[in-house]
């Protein structure tokens, strides 16, 4: 006997072991693996590039970090995404190995030895900011017992990154390293600079007083640009046990990056351009839009410009040509996608993009799904069968739209309803199911799918939103009940039964349905469907809305925040062998937020709001 008992959290994966006594085996290991995913930028929140190789390096809190190919600025490309993902602040990269920081989240470190499949192989536990890396040595801020540290991680073994170092900074944030040195944007306290030979016992060595809040800080040759609350700060390094500060700009600044006789800086809102030929009296010469960004880097004659929000609520990358005065912008860069539905018929995906359409995508391999054409036109609910998806979309009226996909790099419109509303859709043979809101149960006749037609409309009593098929009858998630509706024949599909307990998705297995209405997930017994019996209604699985069933585990749906939300968010397997009692077996971390599943043979599949797609094995 093979029992699953593993439960996920984060990178703490758990480790297969095997106990066997007697006749029985016991095996614990993760059931759920993301598999593959599409990976974009996310909200990203700091960026390094790399103008050797042409690669940006983003963290985001969605993917941790991303692989960004920009050898042509202006059609950046993301290749690869760390997995698995996590929250991520700031990012230092050296040679193939990248570290990140994810806040009271920890410390993460990535083998990028394979740019399109970067994997999460590391982590220290604490509440980390800055970071910076060298070599097999990483340095960062964190938490300490009075305010904050720098301390040093040995990185020898990426799977065991090891704190070798510490000193106490009393405050700290950004940070960079040169040679021996580190200099610390240290907050109320100014700039520190600490000396790290001696990886086992860094000492700060200097400390110059600035006002307002350090946030950043950036070196060249003996001269240190500090970014602050008020001003930015020039400070001379000659002699690191007496740095002074010789120059200043009254200009706030969260960030800066030099290139030449060139400072870059970001505060927030804008991006600017200053003069520092004569580092003393340094010159803004532009300020231009920065689109929210909170840091920056600089490569060639561009500037990469890591933005929450580069308008409409995305977040992403934006690249500018400062090799013009003023700059002028070369591309926004930004992906993120609706979870509002999925479907998946042999190496074909469709999803439910929202104002990103409907995702046609290619499976042929499971670990590297990619998107291979896009149905415009904004898209919720979706189903596949063959070559023919059918979509509801949003526009003057609300339709069922058929869409042939033979060709997924070019999908093309074939036919059109208009149904009204529509939050789910099932299609068995040539009937589609729309769980159509407040319309009720909607059944289309497909068998010309030029011209799909209304068989028939089953009102409910509440909000239709979720419908499942099974052996002539449809199981309806009716907002404040469940509704069994006999559609043997659909020209006469009539309510035979219900059960008052709310319901926002739907799953149908045997003579059990299952149901979850965003607190509890339900177990039904079906074996008369006239007379549907609760069995259990169990909380403690997170806020789920979405779920699937294969044989006696049910997969849940959690939207999450951000990875923080973790146990609660994500993907949860449950065991449902003992109705009375359902047991939590793994939980997944993913990207972004899921709010709806589909099963094939060999994996699960959830839409995501940033990585469109994920492919879990199961």
């Amino acid at each position: 006997m093979i029992i699953r008992t593993c439960r996920r959290a984060g990178l703490a994966a758990c480790l297969q072991t095997t106990t066997t006594t007697g006749r029985s085996t016991t095996t614990t290991m993760p059931l759920l693996s993301l598999v593959g995913l599409v990976p974009g930028v996310g909200t990203a929140s700091d960026i390094v590039v790399d103008g050797t190789t042409h690669r940006a390096y983003v963290a985001s809190r969605e993917f941790g970090l991303s692989v960004v190919n920009v050898s042509t600025p202006s059609a950046p490309m993301v290749i690869g995404a760390s997995n698995p993902p996590f929250y991520g602040q700031r990012v230092a990269v050296a040679g193939t190995l990248a570290v990140g920081t994810a806040g009271g989240l920890g410390f993460r470190v990535v083998d990028l030895t394979r740019p399109t499949a970067p994997r999460t192989v590391g982590s220290l536990s604490g509440t980390f900011s800055g970071v910076a890396f060298a070599g097999t040595t990483a340095y960062a801020t964190v938490a300490g017992q009075s305010g904050t540290d720098l301390v040093v991680v040995d990185l020898t073994t990426p799977a065991a990154p090891d704190i070798v170092g510490r000193v106490s900074l009393g405050s700290g944030g950004d940070l960079r390293v040169v040679g021996s040195l580190a200099y610390v944007a240290a907050g109320g306290n100014g700039l520190k600079i600490v000396n790290v030979t001696n990886p086992n016992r860094p000492i700060v060595v200097g400390t110059v007083a600035l006002p307002g809040l350090t946030l950043g800080v950036a070196v060249s040759g003996t001269t240190a640009y500090v970014a602050g609350s008020s001003t930015i700060q020039v400070v001379d390094v000659t002699d690191p046990t007496h740095p002074r500060s010789i120059g200043s700009l009254a200009t706030a600044a969260h960030a800066v990056a030099v290139a030449g006789k060139r400072l870059f800086a970001v505060d927030g809102s804008l991006f600017k351009v200053i003069d520092i030929t004569t580092p003393r009296t340094p010159v803004l010469l532009t300020s231009t839009p920065g689109y929210g960004a909170q840091q920056l880097a600089v490569a060639g004659t561009a500037a990469y410009l890591a933005s929450p929000n580069l308008g409409g609520g995305a977040g992403g990358l934006s690249l500018q040509n400062v090799a013009a005065s003023p700059p002028t912008l070369i591309a926004n860069y930004h992906d993120g996608a609706n979870d509002t539905g999925v479907a998946v018929v042999g190496s074909l995906a469709v999803t439910g993009a929202g104002n990103g359409g409907m995702p046609v995508l290619d499976l042929t391999t499971p670990t590297a799904p990619r998107v291979a054409g896009t149905f415009p036109g904004f898209t919720t609910a979706v189903a596949l069968a063959g070559h023919t998806a059918y979509a509801v979309q949003l526009g003057s009226s609300v339709d069922l739209v058929v869409v042939d996909v033979a060709t997924p790099a070019s999908p093309a419109f074939v036919g059109r309803l208009t149904v009204g509303a529509g939050g789910d859709l099932k299609v068995v043979g040539s009937l589609v199911y729309v769980a159509s809101g407040s319309y009720g149960l909607k059944i289309v006749d497909v068998s010309t799918p030029r011209r799909p037609t209304l068989v028939n409309t089953v009102d409910t009593p509440g909000l239709a939103t979720e419908v499942a098929i099974a052996n002539g009858i449809a199981y309806v998630a009716d907002s404040t009940s469940v509704q069994v509706i006999d559609v043997t024949n659909p020209n006469t599909a009539a309510v035979i039964g219900s059960l008052a307990t709310s319901a926002s998705a739907i799953a149908v297995s045997g003579t059990r349905a299952y149901a979850v209405d965003g607190s509890q997930l339900k177990i039904i017994d079906i074996t008369h469907p006239v007379r549907p019996v609760l069995l259990n209604a169990t909380p403690g699985f997170g806020a789920p809305q979405g779920i699937v069933v294969s044989g006696t585990v049910a997969y849940l749906a959690t939207p999450a925040l951000t990875h923080g939300d973790v146990p609660t968010g994500g993907v949860s397997a449950v065991d449902l062998s003992d109705p009375a009692h359902p047991r939590l077996l793994d939980q997944l971390v993913v990207p972004g937020t899921i709010r709806k599943l589909a099963l094939d043979s060999r994996f699960l599949y959830a839409s995501d709001t940033a990585s469109i797609l994920d492919v879990i094995g199961r």
